[in-house]
């Protein structure tokens, strides 16, 4: 039986790599005409910019880059983030791409970039499962074994198979959580051959860093690991927009630390510096308020802070809604349900979903709040999990105080700002960006104001318990608590966030496109880099290049410009 399935599993994942080859390969050959004829000048100039005219030797260490998504503008950021670090240390790039694309082949051909390797091709997953029968039979043997999806503790040579595995499930299948154990354990089957694919390809190679993008998912997951565990530095950009920024990670133990985190030492230096900034931090908070949005602002914070909404008198809205004034207003902010659920490095529930479900039944049980819970704007846009948290409010048992209700979608940020007495949420910037009004927040991982001392961070189920039992009893923040939080704010838009050479100019797309690329965005996004390229002359010359000179020959983290804080 054992051996069936894994066969059964194997042809599976050897026919989808068939069929999406195939389909890449037709569907990019399409592309390639209109791609081509509207981009070729452009990248012509593309590689006169990059053109490298050293030999690299056989022996020489790799960079290592993946482009993995079949978009182009994510193909251009890559290569050009794994080109910058190129000219610094004068060292091959070797790329992992999912299947042969005519596009994509036509911008390695641009970067000068020879060395690709198709992990999802059909001959390689073919070649890897007869090749690697034996081990993955072995491997098969114990994820065959696993008796529930809570069990996370599958590893292959010390990469975590079954948190890969967990958190692709979610991602590929656009759902809030994992209830398919078959299904589950499939997943950690394709993290399981990735793996084995790496250490086929890698293993005898020599590779002096990565440079990414996304280190979750597979096979990104995986790669990312890999390197970490090969004491590899991995340099992680996050963009495109209109501004970006770089991390760097060396340890292992760093793999789960969120690529815009700020980091404590950096926090308390800007902290004895707060005099120079606090008030900006005010101002940037405070548009955003009024709808007026910093530059760095993600789009999904802009889809929320719509000058359309309303904001009703706190009398008004608990009339209409039927509530009593008398008790406190607690606002919980869903998550994501299928995106960064192990970017976080310490977690008191398995998924995004489970959390906001116990967290309901919990407040549900206090008899002296009022809750409101904020729809996450991935819900409005994703068909998967549309309207998923007024689903969870439904699910409630034993709802006897009826003191939970959906968040109107056409109510204002400003009312939470000007009316809540407490905010929950899992690890969310709500968490700082509220608490630079005063309002205290409940939240239970690790998250990125952790080490500020503004929220009650619960480090346990128990202690996560007792914070909501007694979140009507939560004082308002002092002001010492409000300073930290509106220094970690300023940092957070502004100081870990670079303007970009190569990406300064403004996105032109609707919230309805954050999930999956459409190529007239694309194209349209791509215009305006290349029209800003045509003005550099040499790279070497570029801010951004400086930058990451300073920033790979340096012992920091982040690539911050201290400058900002004078």
């Amino acid at each position: 039986m054992k051996i069936l399935t894994l066969i059964k599993y194997l042809m599976f994942i050897i026919l989808t790599s068939l069929f999406q080859s195939l389909k890449v390969f037709f569907i990019s050959g399409i592309d390639y005409f209109k791609f081509n004829q509207k981009f070729n000048k452009d990248l012509k100039f593309i590689n006169n910019l990059w053109k490298y005219k050293s030999k690299f030797k056989s022996n020489d260490n790799y960079i290592v880059t993946d482009v993995y998504d079949n978009s182009s503008l994510y193909c251009y950021a890559l290569l050009t983030h794994a080109k910058k670090i190129q000219r610094i240390k004068k060292l091959p790039i070797m790329v992992f791409d999912e299947n042969f694309s005519f596009t994509k082949k036509r911008f390695y051909k641009s970067f000068e970039i020879n060395n690709i390797i198709y992990l999802n091709s059909f001959f390689f997953s073919l070649l890897i499962s007869i090749k690697k029968f034996n081990i993955i039979l072995k491997e098969f043997s114990k994820i065959y074994k696993i008796k529930s999806i809570n069990d996370l503790s599958y590893n292959y040579k010390g990469i975590e198979i079954s948190n890969i595995a967990y958190d692709s499930c979610l991602r590929f299948n656009l759902s809030g959580t994992v209830d398919n154990l078959k299904q589950f354990k499939f997943y950690i089957l394709k993290s399981l051959i990735v793996s084995i694919k790496l250490n086929y390809i890698l293993d005898d190679k020599k590779i002096n860093c990565f440079a990414g993008k996304e280190n979750q998912f597979i096979p990104r997951a995986n790669l990312f690991q890999y390197f970490l565990k090969r004491d590899c530095i991995c340099y992680f950009f996050f963009g495109p927009g209109n501004a970006s920024s770089v991390r760097k990670f060396k340890r292992f133990s760093q793999r789960s630390i969120p690529r815009a985190y700020i980091n404590k030492r950096f926090y308390l230096y800007a902290f004895s510096k707060r005099e120079n900034f606090i008030q900006k931090a005010k101002d940037i908070l405070d548009k955003k308020f009024l709808f007026k949005f910093h530059k760095n602002e993600l789009l999904d914070a802009r889809h929320v802070f719509s000058n359309k909404h309303l904001n009703p008198s706190k009398e008004e809205f608990y009339k209409k809604y039927k509530l009593n004034e008398k008790k406190k207003l607690v606002v919980v902010f869903s998550h994501n349900v299928y995106d960064g659920v192990f970017e976080i490095r310490r977690k008191l529930f398995l998924d995004n979903l489970i959390w906001l479900k116990k967290t309901l039944n919990l407040l549900s049980q206090n008899k002296n709040i009022n809750v409101l819970v904020k729809k996450h704007p991935t819900e409005y846009s994703t068909k998967s999990i549309k309207d998923i948290s007024l689903r969870a409010i439904e699910e409630i048992p034993n709802l006897k105080y009826n003191n939970i209700i959906p968040y109107p979608e056409n109510l204002s940020p400003n009312f939470i700002k000007q009316n809540a007495n407490c905010i929950v949420t899992g690890h969310g910037t709500v968490g700082v960006e509220y608490a630079c009004y005063g309002i205290p927040s409940v939240s239970c991982n690790n998250s990125p104001f952790s080490y500020c001392g503004t929220s009650n961070e619960a480090k346990s189920y128990d202690e996560y318990v007792k914070f909501l039992e007694n979140i009507d009893k939560i004082p308002t923040l002092s002001q010492n608590q409000i300073d930290k939080s509106l220094v970690l704010f300023f940092l957070i838009n502004s100081v870990d966030k670079n303007e970009n050479d190569f990406f300064d100019t403004e996105p032109d797309f609707n919230p309805s496109e954050l999930v999956g690329f459409q190529k007239n965005f694309e194209y349209r996004y791509l215009d305006k880099i290349f029209k800003k390229l045509r003005n550099i002359k040499e790279v070497e010359q570029t801010n951004i290049y400086k930058k990451y000179l300073k920033f790979i020959g340096s012992h920091n983290y982040a690539m911050y410009d201290i400058n900002r804080l004078k």
